[in-house]
């Protein structure tokens, strides 16, 4: 497998590999990207879960929050943006738009929150497809900013409290 082979070689020089999933591909599903991972078989090759470029399908898709906490233990990376998502099923009608992450219809404070609780500590890059995306890319990072301080404290306080109950 080719993918193996590019794996092999980023980590002979200390690099991390990154499966970015996108729609209609290999990886276009949480099933795949897994199936995909474990077949390499490899600590340095991950899955981005770049789960906005499912999302933002005007078609069913999976659930975000479920997707997320299935993709996180196997993620190194994450591109993160979001989209405000309507599912009207009278007309049979699915649109969408690109949204700020903190307005947008992903749950990333419940996403980021249990990534990080199930040990996801790799980097995450903030990105944003229309208006201007130069500041809308700078709002969704300091969101981005807020949610992992929050879920790093809550990450710290389970800690602190197993330790007082000696678990």
């Amino acid at each position: 497998m080719r993918i193996r082979e590019l794996g092999r070689h980023a980590e002979e020089l200390g690099i991390q590999l990154s499966l970015e999933m996108y729609e209609d591909t290999l990886i276009g599903t949480v099933d795949g990207a897994l199936r995909l991972v474990d077949d390499v078989d490899l600590p340095n090759v991950g899955i981005n879960p770049d789960l906005a470029n499912l999302y933002r399908l005007h078609r069913d898709v999976e659930d975000f929050l479920e997707s997320s906490a299935r993709c996180a233990p196997r993620a190194n990376y994450w591109h993160v943006k979001s989209y405000f998502r309507d599912v009207d099923r009278t007309r049979d009608l699915i649109t969408t738009v690109p949204a700020p992450m903190e307005y947008g219809s992903m749950n990333y404070r419940a996403a980021i929150a249990s990534a990080i609780s199930g040990g996801f500590s790799g980097p995450f890059c903030v990105e944003h497809y229309g208006g201007d995306g130069l500041s809308v890319a700078a709002r969704n990072r300091e969101y981005l900013q807020r949610m992992i301080a929050v879920a790093m404290g809550e990450a710290y306080r389970r800690v602190n409290e197993r330790v007082a109950k000696g678990s």
